[in-house]
């Protein structure tokens, strides 16, 4: 594996090792998404199960958290059954207001996190700003950030990016994961990957993995 890695880190540099890695879900809650139709929801449900079960076979760490109180529920619901994932309730507007979320990001001691959110204008903009203040590299995951393609919050995103804030994609992310960890790329996670894409048996070819 040390074999590995040393040809790896001689190829152009790709930040999102997934040893140095954590991801947050902020506030994925089904009252955020009253404007998107049946057929947005599964499509973003779809990238959001993707990338969690990415993270999982990289053992990136996962967190959630949503505003509101014990009977708060999360969308997809999942988010709340899996084992592996940490949730975290909380009460004020920032997420890094919650001393449970610090915490576990301060226990990890990760350089980079991914971030996910459903609020993007108040909640995902705090968090990401937040954690950016506090030293980390923060990778925002557009296409599973359901408000952040308004109009009127281009102004929001165009602040955040000038803050050094990197905007990515969920393929984007697994790809680059996968250039660390190549066996995640098993036929089922190429199927979900590729799923909305041209077929391109070249690019199968090239990225699969055996099960």
């Amino acid at each position: 594996m040390d074999c590995i890695d040393k040809e790896l880190d001689e190829l152009p540099f790709m930040p999102l090792r997934p040893r140095d890695t954590m991801m947050i879900i902020v506030d994925p809650q089904e009252c955020f998404l009253k404007t998107m139709s049946s057929e947005e929801r599964a499509g973003l449900e779809r990238r959001l199960a993707s990338l969690c079960r990415a993270a999982r076979k990289v053992r990136v760490p996962i967190a959630v958290s949503l505003i509101g109180g014990k009977g708060t529920k999360a969308w997809p619901h999942w988010l709340d059954d899996d084992p592996d994932i940490h949730v975290h309730r909380r009460v004020t507007a920032n997420p890094w207001d919650d001393i449970q979320l610090r915490e576990q990001i301060a226990k990890l001691h990760l350089p980079y996190i991914v971030l996910v959110g459903f609020w993007g204008e108040i909640s995902l903009s705090m968090m990401a700003l937040s954690a950016l203040r506090e030293g980390h590299d923060v990778f925002l995951v557009m296409d599973c950030c359901p408000d952040l393609d308004k109009p009127v919050l281009a102004n929001q995103l165009e602040y955040l990016i000038r803050n050094t804030i990197a905007p990515v994609t969920w393929r984007q992310v697994i790809f680059e994961w996968a250039r660390h960890e190549p066996l995640i790329l098993t036929e089922k996670l190429l199927k979900d990957l590729l799923g909305d894409m041209p077929d391109c048996p070249e690019l199968i070819t090239a990225l699969k993995a055996p099960e």
